[in-house]
């Protein structure tokens, strides 16, 4: 239609996506989702992905969320793409992928210089992440505390994980998805955890 017959597309797109078998709805949301991008408007776009995160199999829900934060942060900049984060990190089951997507969330906040955020974020996905496997998560937060850190957050760090260790230790422990009051805890971590580099930043430009 090359975007001048937008609704009856939308249409098109909308009877496939309840007709097609499951495994074919990937191909027609990302479909959906380039149409939008290029035919009609980037809101649309975010919806099908937030669609196709919605249905899609485990073994997608990954990579399907990592598209929706690149989407949201080309979209709509830096803070939308912290909500698809924050909702990917209630929504994944799988604990080897929280750890992996707060490792990515966080790496980004400290690209962008947010310190106390991205610590933050690696101690709330430090809950799911057993030491005795998920190795390569406290060596990213040992090596972060080691380049960003001081003395009291490394030992912070240490404490953090010889507390988790013991409950995977305990056979009665058992991890849970972390769900919305979870995703609340993180955002609201988050925020404060940023607002005193921001009063800094405000007190500085005030004096200066």
């Amino acid at each position: 239609y090359q975007g001048d017959k937008v609704f009856r597309a939308r249409e098109l797109f909308e009877q496939a996506l309840q007709e097609a078998p499951a495994d074919l709805c990937k191909r027609f949301y990302l479909l959906l989702e380039k149409f939008e991008e290029d035919h009609g408007d980037p809101r649309r776009a975010l919806s099908a992905l937030d669609r196709f995160c919605a249905v899609a199999p485990t073994g997608e829900l990954m990579d399907a969320y990592l598209l929706y934060i690149t989407k949201a942060e080309e979209f709509f900049g830096v803070s939308r793409a912290r909500e698809v984060f924050e909702l990917a990190i209630e929504k994944l089951e799988d604990p080897a992928h929280v750890c992996q997507l707060c490792i990515h969330y966080a790496e980004k906040e400290r690209r962008l210089g947010e310190i106390d955020r991205a610590r933050a974020i690696l101690r709330h996905g430090s809950q799911v992440a057993d030491p005795r496997t998920a190795l390569g998560y406290w060596r990213n937060w040992n090596d972060f505390e080691v380049a960003h850190g001081n003395e009291d957050t490394f030992r912070e760090m240490l404490r953090v994980k010889r507390t988790v260790g013991v409950r995977f230790t305990d056979t009665n422990y058992s991890v849970a998805r972390p769900g919305a009051a979870s995703r609340r805890a993180l955002a609201a971590t988050a925020r404060s955890a940023t607002k005193p580099e921001t009063d800094a930043r405000e007190s500085q430009a005030t004096t200066s």
